[in-house]
């Protein structure tokens, strides 16, 4: 983001679009991410999206150093209000994540609470494995055909075309990635 090239112009666009609390946070009312961060386009200053939390900061203290994140004192994604940001790193954004408890750890962890939607849950939470799993494919017996049949020499793609799955599922279960407690 060049800072060179915010012209007054942009400058009253820009705050036009912010609701001013004069107690608390200024809000950005236009387009958001889905985590609530002010989000813009200005192809003259940059060929990039922007965050307004970031464009804030550059109008009013310049530019941004690399390596370097604008981070909110208020935890109000929305907010552009100079004073309610800092900058740190992807060290201190951490620090001030746990400082602030917005960590879900222990029984508020999303693996927990929402086993189903955790994609690094096995198998969505269901607690079925192998062939009992309704999404299984294979049994126990061509599943250990695959792997003594690998064993004799037949390479995995060849094995993948035999027992229709894909070559990654056939070198995962060669490998003893998939299907690892039926060994």
């Amino acid at each position: 983001m060049n800072v060179e090239k915010f012209s007054d112009e942009f400058r009253e666009r820009f705050w036009n679009k912010v609701r001013k609390d004069f107690l608390g946070c200024w809000e950005w009312q236009a387009y958001r991410t889905r985590s609530g961060y002010g989000f813009l386009q200005a192809r003259k200053i940059s060929p990039f999206p922007m965050l307004a939390h970031r464009v804030s900061w550059a109008l009013a203290f310049g530019k941004i150093p690399k390596g370097f994140f604008v981070l909110h004192k208020c935890d109000n994604a929305a907010c552009v209000r100079p004073s309610h940001l800092f900058l740190g790193t992807q060290h201190d954004n951490n620090l001030d994540r746990d400082k602030k408890g917005r960590v879900a750890s222990g029984d508020r962890n999303g693996a927990r609470t929402m086993p189903n939607r955790n994609p690094y849950v096995r198998n969505r939470g269901s607690g079925l494995r192998g062939e009992q799993h309704p999404m299984s494919k294979l049994t126990l017996r061509e599943v250990q055909e695959i792997r003594s049949k690998f064993v004799t020499g037949i390479n995995r793609h060849q094995l993948a075309k035999e027992y229709e799955i894909s070559d990654t599922h056939a070198d995962r279960i060669v490998k003893n990635i998939s299907w690892r407690e039926n060994v």
